[in-house]
């Protein structure tokens, strides 16, 4: 049984919470199943878990809104019956996120590509229709 207990940033925050909520180190030990000098050093580092978990909250509402903007964008261009291959997916996902936020450095890799697909049950397959058939560049010139 392992002796050192790497608590996630949430059970930290909720630890900082409670403390604040006047509950002893000793107290706050036996909840979370981990040293009073575990408990100390993280409300010494109270500050840097605070920032970790809102620059987390931040990141995750940007990437909410990246990945619903890229859905609707996608649903809207299947409708037209145009294919979509995984880079121009990529590259309209660079885009977005930089209308919302230009000072974010969004790095769309491929893992990125393949999450997205799952977890919107998209596959790249052939698109059948006359209008499946017409190059999208030329469509666009």
């Amino acid at each position: 049984m392992p002796t050192r207990i790497d608590l996630p940033l949430i059970t930290k925050i909720q630890l900082i919470k409670d403390f604040e909520w006047c509950l002893s180190q000793k107290d706050l030990a036996a909840k979370y199943k981990i040293s009073t000098g575990g408990v100390c050093n993280i409300l010494k580092r109270k500050e840097e878990y605070l920032g970790d978990y809102k620059s987390n909250q931040c990141n995750e509402v940007l990437g909410n809104k990246i990945d619903g903007g890229i859905y609707a964008w996608f649903v809207a261009q299947r409708a037209k019956n145009l294919s979509i291959s995984g880079l121009i997916l990529q590259e309209k996902a660079r885009q977005i996120a930089t209308d919302l936020d230009d000072k974010v450095v969004f790095k769309v890799s491929n893992g990125c590509l393949e999450k997205f697909k799952i977890r919107h049950n998209i596959s790249f397959r052939e698109i059948c229709g006359g209008s499946g058939a017409v190059n999208s560049i030329t469509t666009s010139e």
